[in-house]
């Protein structure tokens, strides 16, 4: 009897259908009523396709409708275990989920999430579902938002985010500004428009206005904080106390708004403008003490200087500067800090927002790094500290961090920078000032582990690596092509790479604890105390053991290794033979056999002298074991020519082995001890449930071999037998008997005895009948969740405890889905459809009928 025989009608339904919706209207039939459909189909996540007509439409568990159709989308499908991920991840999160599904019924839009659970009921003429900061709601031409919490917006005309507590909103063809915290208007829908610079990186406390064609700027409570008499455009918006997007009868400004002064911008220059929060400005100054900038109409040279004004709109500085910017302006060069770079006397220093001198201007060009200030003058590069201390002085030179790349986002306190001379490389440590002259081709910073601070840094040259700390002190001297530090090894040690070979290193003593020549290592022990090398191809390989300070804790090279258990390993020395290896102890017991092989336990190892016979040898109880059996299941050489003069023994399985006599079998346990002896036509190995299979040789003798049917019981780990006699295994002569088992239960064959029939039941695993042997099969659903019961030509469902959940007695089930082969979650094993009568309906796990019926069960690709 095949056990590959299926019924089922097998379903695709990959997008449409999930979880636990609340859409759970009867909406579809009338109570007392059987609806009648065209066809239906397996539930996937909740729901179930199913066709009225030419209709499509989704029902919900309880047969009612559910939706008429998913709106699609490529960025998540129903059931998707990486979308239910991401949208879980998106749950914990400040932001509304977007791995979420719009679906549609009777023509208006809900939500669910791929688990098919309903977050919003389908009561919308649209949902947008984009943006992870709303979900936009439109209802009888009106907007609302849906945000985190499931909370929303009252519906208005249209509706702007502005910070996801205010949002400005239309009533009456005019804008206003809701408070969502508050739950009304904090600014009464009068104006034209608003604008806010949504994507600066400070949220701004005020917005901008129009108001009868002119703009200004109101604080949330509508205060005015600057007049509506200005045009206003999208550009150079700002979240601090300065406006740049502002005009004045086509005049561009910039404008402070606490003291609402306002600068006119000079369209032929750059001035005024805005600098790291502070106002540069340029004005004419004293001829005696600054550049020449531009000829007067009446032929003098005009001088001009650069001044700065602060956050509070007051002037910190004079126009006493030539010039000023932000350090490294426009540049991929990093910056940190309240510095800006300014002239004077055509010379460049640093000035901080108060304006003051923090290095003075006496050089020919400044870089800034965090606290860190780099001069060059002359032909001098020079490192400075904030306090103008001279770290480091280097002719014909540069200066630069480094970590070149950032940007405004500090070092993270690397106090590290590299100095470049002619096509070398030093580098300059501040912490311990230390200074390592220009070597290098090449300097980069690394991490000593995926995911932490890069903190090492790199030197190289002609292929060799120079490892720093951040602090200056040498791990790693440049002796060796490539270096890597490993989790699993203490902070001290590091792997070294030598050409292709592998060794490992000690970053505190300077020293080599294992040299560079192995082609591989392992780590072994408890704690992870041992490396194993490795050295040599895969054919002749060469094993060395050493403990972390680099001594060789044997003194032997082994030509092969094999783990037995956690703590031992067996060892092959071409010269000595075998060894036993305790890896907790460090001991090494040698084996003075000619063969030693595993058989397959975590204690017992096969022993010889001459290959073709031997014995058990206890690696815990460090001892052989009495009996001598046939070794030509473990030496391979022999090709599996039996010496019948011995016991063969089979590999060890869940704490028993096989053992045949005179072609009989039986087991015997770890301890050698005989569990039954050699007496049964055929066994199967234990498997982990403690089970095996064993075949009556007498039974067998009487039933004769040629009606191809095996009298069979079960046996558990004390050799006890579980079944009453009767029972067979069929067709399994080339079989390890592994088909009679569902996990942990049992399938019991039994032949009917008027027609010759097989029949197969259900016992547990102590052998109590669960499902008497009356089916014609018993296959297990997907994942084993169910048993699906063919009795004549009639279905079921049963537990794998043996309860009837579906009585035998329809004609077909439609267990089949496609997503029962897929990385999706599983289809919904109820409601089932069923088949009697011609017509397809569902019984849910009660075994109450749905009010459903059709003609077809579809199996089309969704």
């Amino acid at each position: 009897m095949g056990r590959y025989f299926y019924i089922v009608v097998w379903l695709l339904l990959p997008v449409l259908g999930a979880g636990q919706g609340k859409e759970n209207d009867s909406q579809g039939s009338i109570a007392g009523q059987v609806e009648q459909l065209t066809s239906l189909a397996s539930f996937y996540h909740g729901y179930a396709r199913v066709k009225k007509g030419e209709k499509e439409y989704y029902i919900n568990k309880q047969g009612g409708k559910a939706f008429d159709t998913v709106v699609p989308s490529a960025n998540v499908t129903l059931g998707n275990k990486d979308d239910i991920a991401a949208y879980d991840e998106f749950v914990k999160s400040e932001l509304l989920p977007t791995k979420v599904i719009p679906f549609i019924k009777d023509g208006k839009w809900g939500v669910m999430n791929p688990r098919g659970e309903v977050l919003l009921q389908a009561a919308y003429d649209s949902v947008g579902v984009d943006n992870p900061y709303y979900w936009k709601l439109k209802k009888a031409n009106e907007i609302s938002f849906y945000l985190k919490g499931g909370k929303m917006l009252p519906f208005f005309e249209d509706v702007g985010y502005l910070d996801g507590n205010y949002f400005d909103v239309k009533q009456q063809g005019k804008w206003g500004i809701y408070s969502f915290k508050e739950q009304k208007l904090v600014i009464p829908a009068i104006f034209d428009a608003f604008d806010y610079c949504g994507g600066c990186g400070r949220k701004p406390s005020y917005v901008y206005a129009s108001h009868n064609g002119k703009w200004g700027i109101l604080d949330w409570n509508g205060k005015e904080l600057l007049p509506f008499i200005y045009e206003h455009g999208h550009y150079g918006m700002r979240s601090d106390n300065w406006v740049e997007s502002f005009t004045k009868n086509g005049k561009r400004l910039i404008v402070h708004i606490p003291t609402r002064k306002e600068f006119l911008a000079d369209e032929q220059d750059d001035y005024p403008k805005i600098v790291a929060g502070l106002l540069l400005f340029k004005e004419i100054i004293n001829v005696a003490h600054r550049q020449t900038v531009k000829t007067g109409n009446n032929g003098s040279m005009a001088r001009y200087g650069i001044g700065i004004y602060g956050q509070d709109g007051e002037m910190v500085s004079p126009a006493q500067y030539e010039w000023i910017d932000e350090p490294n302006a426009n540049s991929y060069l990093g910056y940190y800090g309240p510095y800006l770079l300014a002239k004077a006397d055509g010379k460049m220093g640093v000035v901080d927002h108060s304006g003051k001198w923090v290095l003075p201007a006496q050089y020919d060009d400044v870089k800034v790094y965090d606290d860190y200030f780099v001069a060059r003058k002359d032909n001098l590069a020079i490192l400075f500290d904030k306090n103008q201390k001279e770290l480091l002085q280097v002719n014909n030179a540069e200066i630069t961090h480094a970590n070149e790349y950032f940007y405004s986002n500090g070092s993270d306190g690397l106090a590290v920078f590299k100095v470049k001379q002619r096509a070398y490389y030093g580098l300059y440590f501040v912490d311990n000032a230390r200074y390592y002259p220009p070597e290098f081709y090449d300097v980069d910073i690394k991490a000593k582990f995926d995911g932490e601070n890069r903190d090492l840094i790199v030197g190289e040259k002609q292929g060799l690596f120079t490892v720093f700390d951040a602090h200056g002190n040498l791990l790693i001297p440049g002796q060796y092509n490539g270096f890597s530090f490993l989790e699993s090894l203490p902070d001290s040690l590091a792997e070294i790479v030598r050409g292709k070979k592998v060794g490992l290193y000690n970053v505190k003593s300077q020293k080599e604890v294992i040299p560079p020549v192995y082609d591989h290592f392992e780590l072994m022990g408890p704690q992870h105390e041992l490396i194993m090398t490795t050295k040599g191809d895969y054919d002749k390989p060469a094993y060395e053991f050493w403990n972390l300070q680099g001594q060789k804790i044997i003194g032997k090279t082994f030509t092969d290794k094999d783990t037995i258990n956690t703590q031992y390993c067996l060892l092959k020395n071409d010269q000595n033979g075998y060894s036993l290896f305790n890896v907790e102890t460090k001991q090494v017991r040698f084996l003075d056999y000619a063969y030693v092989w595993k058989v397959g336990s975590s204690r017992l190892l096969f022993v010889s002298d001459d290959g073709r016979k031997g014995k058990l040898f206890d690696i815990l109880e460090d001892r052989e074991l009495g009996t001598v059996y046939d070794a030509s299941q473990f030496n391979f050489e022999l090709n599996g020519e039996r010496n019948t003069t011995y016991i063969t023994l089979f590999p060890f399985k869940n704490g028993f082995a096989k053992i045949v006599k005179h072609g009989e079998y039986g087991f015997i346990d770890e301890k050698g001890k005989e569990l039954l002896p050699p007496k049964y036509a055929k066994v199967s190995d234990f498997n982990g449930a403690g089970l095996a299979v064993v075949v009556d040789a007498r039974k067998l003798q009487e039933m004769g071999y040629n009606n191809r049917l095996w009298p069979v019981n079960i046996i558990d780990k004390s050799g006890r037998t579980l079944l009453s006699e009767g029972y067979v295994a069929p067709d399994l002569q080339f079989s390890d008997f592994s088909e009679l088992f569902l996990n942990d239960k049992i399938l019991l064959f039994k032949m009917l005895s008027h027609t010759s029939e097989l029949r197969v039941g259900l016992a547990d695993s102590k052998g109590q009948v669960l499902l008497e042997p009356i089916y014609n099969d018993i296959i297990p659903t997907k994942n084993n969740r169910l048993l699906l019961l063919k009795k004549g030509a009639k279905f079921g469902l049963a537990t794998f405890e043996g309860k009837i959940i579906v009585p035998v007695q329809y004609a077909n089930m439609g267990l089949g889905n496609g997503a029962f082969y897929t990385s999706s979650d599983s289809v919904d094993m109820f409601p089932v459809p069923v088949f009697n009568d011609d017509k397809w309906f569902y019984i849910d796990e009660t075994g109450k009928k749905l009010p459903l019926e059709a003609a077809n069960l579809d199996d089309l690709l969704y």
